[in-house]
């Protein structure tokens, strides 16, 4: 059994320990007290009288009726069945975050992406800042970030908890928020990965890329600007300006080659390749322009 599913028995049993104490029909007492007394399979048949007695009738489940007899069911093998009032519970709006937890654990398990999404969901907009919500934010915002909602994604991530935010996650961030456009989260995201490792191939391409924007951008503008009006003191403009965008070209190349080095791609390789054409190094230029082309 896994922690998960622990907690959630737990939850259940809590649910069924205030459910005891609370003045309700007979019926319902009886049934809270013969799952709290372990005997299931009563609970579970009392728990299913009722239900029929209330569909039957037409009268709406106010009481945690479908989530109750979803827990007997579990207790004593039925999971099928289980599964079935836990979703009625959803239907009828009458759970704890139990209901929805199981679900989502049931979804994972089976590797059904869009119904575990959809239980997490729940989960997150009936319950807000339920323990069992906050437990289960990273992988809601795991789920949002694979499947390219990255608005929901960015969201979550700020409703998380700072201990939360562990390196995968964390690279899954600055995907997210590259995405976006949020270049400053980038710019945070970026430098804590390369805090805990050196390595990591999407922040170093992404501060490398951030110096090539930012060389490439003053090259641009002062050969533009000498351009509108050619005369010495723009020409020395000009090559104090160079100066500084090759400055950060130079910054951004080793930052590319190793990238590339740890994770072979055209896109870095096209990237390098410019430095060096920029630079004048016609052999580096000529082999990464190469490597560009046939990956």
């Amino acid at each position: 059994m896994t922690l998960r599913f622990f907690l959630i028995l737990l939850s259940a049993l809590g649910l069924f320990a205030c459910s005891a104490t609370k003045k309700t029909l007979p019926p319902a007492i009886t049934a809270d007290q013969a799952f709290l007394q372990h005997d299931y399979a009563l609970a579970r048949s009392l728990y299913e009288q009722q239900i029929a007695g209330i569909e039957s009738s037409g009268i709406a489940d106010t009481s945690l009726l479908y989530e109750k007899a979803a827990t007997a069911c579990l207790m004593t093998g039925d999971s099928t069945k289980a599964e079935s009032y836990y979703k009625l519970a959803v239907y009828h709006r009458q759970t704890t975050p139990l209901s929805f937890a199981y679900l989502a654990e049931l979804a994972r398990r089976s590797d059904n992406l869009s119904r575990e999404l959809m239980a997490l969901e729940g989960l997150a907009q009936q319950h807000p800042g339920a323990p069992e919500t906050i437990m289960v934010l990273p992988r809601l915002f795991d789920l949002y970030a694979s499947t390219a909602q990255y608005e929901a994604a960015a969201n979550t991530w700020t409703a998380m908890n700072e201990s939360q935010k562990d390196a995968t996650l964390l690279a899954q961030w600055l995907k997210v928020a590259r995405q976006l456009g949020r270049d400053n989260d980038c710019d945070s995201a970026a430098e804590a990965l390369l805090l805990n490792n050196p390595n990591q191939v999407e922040a170093l391409s992404w501060k490398a890329i951030r110096l090539y924007d930012k060389g490439e951008a003053r090259y641009q503008q002062e050969v533009a600007d000498y351009e509108k009006q050619k005369n010495h003191a723009r020409y020395a403009k000009m090559l104090k300006g160079l100066e500084q965008a090759t400055a950060d070209f130079k910054a951004a190349l080793p930052l590319f080659e190793k990238a590339y080095n740890l994770s072979p791609d055209g896109r870095t390789a096209r990237y390098i390749y410019n430095i060096y054409a920029r630079f004048g190094d016609e052999a580096n230029a000529a082999r990464y322009k190469r490597l560009s082309d046939i990956q």
